[in-house]
Parts: structure tokens; sequence; C-alpha cells
């Protein structure tokens, strides 16, 4: 035996272990939800064959239990494919941000926006005409590219890029982000 108390459901992860993730709990709800549908069918079955004399009432009581229970799980169903989806889509990224900060923020972003447009946009998008050096001297263009920096690292950092987004920002985003700011150039 150790010292160490049980754990239970809903108890804050221990450090260094990863919490359970939500899909289960939604994958025993929706278990549940086909339990209690079962034992309603079946109560609805044991009353049909008894032939009680409240059999109306009680038949309408549990058609509409029925009915909410497989509303119900319909609702569960959704849930896990939208919870799925968000699951797949990866981890929110912040939009960008340029209110407030000290100089020596704005200068740290700036030379992290300026080390992504060197080594991914410029080289991996040849913008056309050329994104010029004195981008960095226009606020509406940092704004903008900053913007598509974000898109960018939500899109591919992380452990599967998201090919509709991928395809979305091929097509469109640097294109937008160079026209947006026709005085860098």
């Amino acid at each position: 035996m150790t010292d160490q108390p049980e754990r239970r459901e809903g108890d804050p992860p221990e450090e260094g272990r990863v919490p359970r993730p939500p899909y289960d709990t939604l994958a025993a709800l929706a278990a549940q939800v086909g339990d209690i549908r079962g034992k309603v069918r079946f109560l609805e079955s044991v009353v049909d064959r008894a032939g009680l004399a409240f059999v109306n009432d009680l038949k309408a009581r549990q058609g509409r239990l029925t009915m909410d229970l497989d509303a119900l799980a319909t609702q569960v169903e959704d849930l896990a494919v939208r919870l799925e989806d968000a699951l797949a889509s990866g981890p929110r990224t912040a939009a960008p941000t340029w209110v407030g900060l000290t100089d020596e923020q704005r200068d740290i972003q700036l030379l992290a926006l300026g080390r992504w447009v060197e080594t991914v946009l410029v080289p991996g998008y040849t913008p056309d005409p050329p994104l010029l050096a004195c981008w960095r001297n226009h606020w509406p263009a940092i704004w903008e590219l900053s913007t598509v920096w974000a898109e960018w690292r939500r899109i591919y950092e992380r452990a599967t890029p998201d090919l509709q987004g991928a395809l979305d920002f091929h097509n469109r985003w640097p294109r937008l982000a160079l026209a947006a700011a026709p005085d860098a150039r």
C-alpha cells in the first residue's frame, strides 16, 4: 500500500501526468444513454405484454421518454463529432496585437515576425512585386503580416497540419497580406 490518496475523476492531474481527455467522458455518456434507451424499450415491451388498463397513458409517457432519449443520443453523437473536430484542429493561435507593448516587447515581436517573413513567407511564396525591407516601417504592413504569420502558425505548428487551412493559406493569405500593404513595397 502507498501513502498517496486514491485519485478520483475530477481531481486535478498529478504533476507529470496527462489528464484524461474529455472524449472518454463523452463516450461513457453515450454508453449510458444507450443503456437507458434499451431499458425503456424493454419496459415498453413488458407493458405491451401485460395489457394493463392504464397502458395508453403509460405508452404515451414511454413514447415521449423514448423520443427524448433518442434526441439526447443524437446530441451526444453530435458533440462527439464536434469534439473530435476541435481536437483535430489543434491549439488555438492568439491573434497578434501590437497595442500596449513596451518598446522591448515590440522589438522582440518584430524581430520574430521579421525572421518568419525572411525564412518562410518571402522564399516560400515569392511575392510579386517583392516585399521591400522597409515593410518594418509601415504599421499596416506589420499588422497584416503578423496576422498572416498567426494563421500560418495555426495551420502548421501542430502534429498534423490542417489540409483545408493549408490550401486556403497557400491560395489566399500571402497575396492578401502583400496587397493590403501597398505602401510597404
